[in-house]
């Protein structure tokens, strides 16, 4: 999808992004894909919590994929916030 020209930002109705969606399940080598290929905006948040790709992977245990994303988009979460304006 991704190679046809999907657009690597969009959000399901929860307003998680296919990199939330990976980071949530551990899918390391997804979440590697999209941002090192595609440029995904990790920083989004999604409703209602307000969570990050990096707080969902977090939470979940997924230490990898928490490296993956800090490894490619270092920047883009080092102030990523919740919707309760924490960073983590």
């Amino acid at each position: 999808l991704l190679a046809a020209g999907a657009a690597v930002d969009a959000r399901d109705p929860s307003g998680r992004s296919a990199v939330m969606l990976a980071a949530a399940e551990g899918k390391d080598e997804i979440v590697e894909l999209v941002i090192k290929q595609h440029v995904a905006d990790v920083s989004f948040t999604a409703r209602p919590q307000g969570h990050t790709a990096l707080m969902l992977a977090a939470s979940a245990g997924h230490l990898s994929t928490v490296e993956a994303l800090l490894r490619y988009a270092p920047q883009q979460l080092v102030n990523a916030r919740g919707a309760d304006g924490e960073t983590g």
